[in-house]
């Protein structure tokens, strides 16, 4: 039987070759490069721009090494960056090289003004290098720093804080706008689009602290479940009412002081801390708002509330007074004033229907610890006899300002 030679297979092409390859090395438990000391890996790695390093990380060491890689990565804690400028004309890139690193925080201050290409080049690196935490102040007074509409993509943010700057997009923005992992959000002296801000607060699920301080073009409409912690502070724009609807909501600060407002709708029924300041003639109580609002709020502990009016318009004032309906008959049942209220700050120049509902707090609040009323001086032995006539105080502080007033701290 004549013997059969042993045929070789045919040459394969380069592409075959390469796949087979591969999937030789995939298939083994450590592939050659995920086997070089961590100084080699590293070495390789770092030639690499920032954004590709975690895909080289995880091509290059496997699911097993890559936790023990990416901790070798430089990381910096902190990066600050200024900008200057030698005159008030724009100028190209005043941007420095980067640091070749993840960076937890970084802070950006600008002193003149700034151009959107720069600024789209600090929002890209936030982007590579997985900031945590950006911080934008614009010093330039004249003039807000934009903020580019990339700042959305960056989905490793978890705190970001604006100081004179300016945010908006083109167009109508989407009803899905938002920040994936965004805990805080701290806004002042900014312009916001309007429906803008209202749409990011709605879609940030982790979102649980807003402040906002100066700012303008807003709606003042804030619906949020996740929000545990909110300040409004001298919003520059008039609002006819201000809707806030928060079922988690915890700690709530409202200042007005230099627009018109009308009305004031809050659910919130967790919140625990409430601090309102209307320094200008408005109508806090159209409706029962704030009657619903303390009738829901059972776990309320610390009420304060600053409606005095402003020495400009006295008239005015002492119709926003009249108009301030508290119903008092219907708060006598509230759950909170019964149970949980322990701190009352009223700084209303004690006209009729605040003494009203001052009276109603001390002989309802069960749990009252301490109380700060601001009193005109003529009025104050009998909104001191009044006061303890329903309760025993333990310390009585009497403080008289510039304007015969007198702030009287009480503990009980």
């Amino acid at each position: 039987m004549k013997k059969m030679k042993k045929m070789s297979p045919p040459p394969l092409q380069d592409g075959r070759r390469r796949s087979l390859r591969l999937l030789k090395c995939t298939n083994d438990d450590e592939n050659r490069i995920g086997s070089l000391p961590d100084e080699i890996i590293l070495s390789i790695v770092s030639l690499l721009p920032i954004k590709d390093w975690f895909a080289a990380a995880i091509t290059i060491a496997g699911s097993k090494g890559w936790r023990r890689l990416t901790s070798l990565l430089p990381r910096l804690e902190h990066f600050s960056l200024e900008v200057t400028s030698p005159n008030d004309t724009y100028f190209a890139d005043p941007l420095p090289p980067f640091p070749r690193s993840l960076v937890r925080r970084l802070d950006l201050i600008v002193y003149r003004c700034y151009p959107t290409r720069p600024m789209e080049r600090v929002i890209e690196y936030a982007k590579d290098a997985s900031v945590e935490e950006l911080r934008i102040h614009s010093r330039f007074r004249r003039d807000v720093a934009c903020i580019p509409y990339l700042m959305l993509d960056v989905k490793s943010l978890r705190v970001l804080s604006l100081d004179n700057c300016s945010f908006f997009i083109g167009g109508q923005p989407t009803p899905t706008i938002g920040f994936s992992f965004i805990q805080s959000l701290k806004l002042e002296s900014c312009y916001i689009q309007r429906k803008l801000l209202n749409l990011i607060i709605l879609n940030c699920p982790l979102l649980e602290t807003v402040y906002l301080s100066g700012c303008n073009g807003f709606g003042a409409r804030i619906h949020s479940r996740s929000l545990k912690n909110l300040y409004i502070l001298d919003p520059l724009k008039s609002f006819r009412s201000i809707d806030i609807n928060a079922p988690n909501l915890e700690i709530m600060q409202i200042r007005i002081s230099q627009i018109k407002f009308q009305e004031l709708q809050i659910q919130a029924p967790k919140v625990q801390e409430v601090q309102l300041d209307f320094s200008h003639p408005l109508r806090i109580a159209k409706d029962g708002g704030l009657r619903k609002f303390l009738q829901a709020a059972e776990d309320l502990k610390v009420f304060e509330l600053n409606a005095a009016a402003t020495k400009a318009a006295p008239t005015r004032a002492n119709k926003c007074v009249d108009t301030f309906s508290l119903q008092n008959e219907r708060l006598k049942n509230l759950y909170c004033l019964s149970h949980h209220l322990e701190k009352v700050h009223m700084d209303v120049l004690m006209k009729a229907p605040y003494e009203d509902f001052l009276r109603l707090i001390m002989s309802e609040a069960k749990a009252m610890k301490k109380m700060r009323l601001a009193v005109p001086n003529c009025r104050i032995k009998k909104t001191t006899e009044d006061i303890l006539s329903l309760r025993t105080a333990l310390s009585v502080e009497k403080l008289v300002d510039q304007d015969d007033i007198v702030h009287i701290k009480m503990r009980f």
